[in-house]
């Protein structure tokens, strides 16, 4: 198969699990808003306003520069330790933060789930190299699979907790351990 065939295979097929873990999420948060209150999403939300600033930070093209080179395994192993390197200091300034985060929303209850939320940071650095090396493959169908597969398992969680009375920790845990 041609390579611009191949291509457009993957994309589509990329597109169309992307498609899926939308609608997967937005069926998850029909029923998570059944089980869970509006203000234990708003205690989530709080975090997450710094959680998504700090993300900015968690690639800084680290990936990208693996699709665009043709260097090989040691340089792939020297950025994926450059991407945990990256992932512990920016779960550290996301713990440093979670004080003043409290401070700043006066609700010292954040202090705890903001440094357990900062760990999602070292989980993500582990995956950051392994999809780039699968983007350049073109193998966009495996990480489409493995995505998909990823957020089912994180919803399914999040609805057992949930169900299961754990409060706003069914938006916390789930979501750390899907990179």
């Amino acid at each position: 198969m041609s390579f611009k065939k191949t291509f457009f295979k993957n994309i589509s097929t990329f597109a169309v699990y992307n498609y899926m873990i939308q609608g997967t999420e937005f069926l998850a948060t029909i029923i998570l808003s059944r089980l869970l209150l509006p203000e234990e999403y708003g205690f989530v939300a709080m975090i997450y306003i710094f959680v998504g600033f700090i993300r900015l930070f968690a690639n800084l093209g680290i990936g990208v520069s693996v699709v665009r080179t043709d260097y090989r395994y040691t340089y792939h192993k020297h950025l994926s330790s450059l991407a945990v390197w990256m992932g512990f200091t920016l779960s550290i300034i996301l713990s440093l933060l979670s004080y003043p985060i409290a401070v700043f929303f006066n609700n010292m209850a954040l202090i705890l789930p903001t440094i357990i939320i900062s760990s999602k940071f070292i989980f993500d650095s582990f995956t950051i190299i392994p999809f780039a090396i699968l983007s350049k493959e073109l193998k966009f169908n495996t990480i489409g699979k493995i995505r998909f597969f990823g957020t089912a398992v994180q919803i399914i969680f999040m609805i057992i907790f949930a169900f299961l009375g754990f409060s706003y920790w069914s938006l916390i845990i789930p979501v750390i351990f899907n990179p």
